[in-house]
């Protein structure tokens, strides 16, 4: 199956990460293409001519860590935004 359209759009880049995919699989070698706010490709492909790229070389890569342990109740008084976990993707109840 072809990469959807947006996956060739102007986009970042992340090169020779060491990606942890939150499978417990080992890490591996990858490059990341990043189009907005979204992840649209991760493995093995070279960037787009006028893609910004970004060079992770020895440093591992890991998107999407969101924190479901939280005790945002105790600090939502001096804190009614709980700007810090909604920025994780944590929203208050």
């Amino acid at each position: 199956m072809p990469p959807p359209a947006h996956a060739n759009s102007k986009a970042t880049v992340i090169v020779n990460a060491q990606v942890a995919d939150g499978t417990g699989k080992s890490l591996r070698k990858a490059n990341v293409r990043i189009v907005g706010n979204h992840i649209v490709r991760i493995g093995n492909f070279k960037p787009e001519h006028e893609d910004r790229v970004i060079d992770a070389k020895g440093l591992v890569l890991a998107p999407g860590f969101i924190d479901i342990h939280n005790h945002s109740t105790d600090g939502l008084q001096t804190d009614p935004l709980a700007e810090t976990q909604i920025a994780q993707g944590l929203l208050p109840s």
